[in-house]
């Protein structure tokens, strides 16, 4: 079965909210122009690295996601991104 297929959803949309945290939260704080990308990966439906990233990040179990083979952990931030967050 294709990765991301037995997302549990459930699972992530707990911790998401034990953070107090929606979806439009991830997409402003990733930088998307829209949540699709933060919606399409939590429901399996793709793969997105960075919010894949970000919920590790955030606590989520890399075996609650799903993982696509050869996942590699990089910063779900973009360069730009990180310079924001040392200031």
């Amino acid at each position: 079965m294709a990765a991301g297929k037995e997302r549990k959803v459930r699972r992530i949309q707990e911790r998401l909210d034990e953070l107090g945290l929606k979806f439009k939260d991830i997409q402003r704080r990733l930088g998307f122009n829209s949540y699709t990308p933060v919606h399409d990966t939590i429901h399996g439906r793709k793969n997105n690295r960075r919010v894949l990233n970000y919920l590790l990040d955030l606590g989520v179990p890399a075996s609650v996601l799903d993982l696509p083979r050869g996942f590699v952990r990089v910063s779900p931030f973009t360069e730009e991104q990180q310079g924001q967050e040392a200031v």
